[in-house]
């Protein structure tokens, strides 16, 4: 398996890396209900205890091959923005899915449309 260091993609502002167990507060801290309502996996609300068990799932999906999931962070201020990924579909392992989100004070700044430019 490739060392974590071989997942980070780096653009002008932004900083997209494998998530960390200290991602666990700042996660749970963006999830509001005007966000989740738009995402098809995160709940409503979200707990530091429930984001670490999503963040360690994350990591065990890139393991086995089946995710890779980027914590979107600002390089200004290694401020975590919100969360980008692809997830190979079960169905089939040929198609995957594509998810982001990003929190509600760092939307109208081009943000997602950077992260997501730089994923694809």
């Amino acid at each position: 398996m490739k060392g974590t260091e071989e997942y980070i993609i780096q653009t002008d502002r932004l900083i997209l890396r494998p998530g960390q167990e200290s991602d666990s507060g700042p996660t749970a801290s963006l999830i509001t209900p005007a966000i989740s309502q738009w995402t098809a996996t995160w709940p409503v609300s979200l707990s530091i205890e429930d984001a670490a068990s999503r963040i360690k799932s994350a990591i065990e999906a890139r393991k086995a091959g089946s995710a890779i999931a980027f914590a979107i962070v600002r390089r200004s201020d290694n401020t975590l923005l919100g969360w980008i990924g692809i997830h190979r579909k079960a169905t089939d392992g040929k198609s995957a899915s594509f998810g982001y989100w990003i929190g509600e004070n760092f939307h109208g700044n081009g943000y997602m449309t950077e992260a997501a430019a730089a994923l694809i």
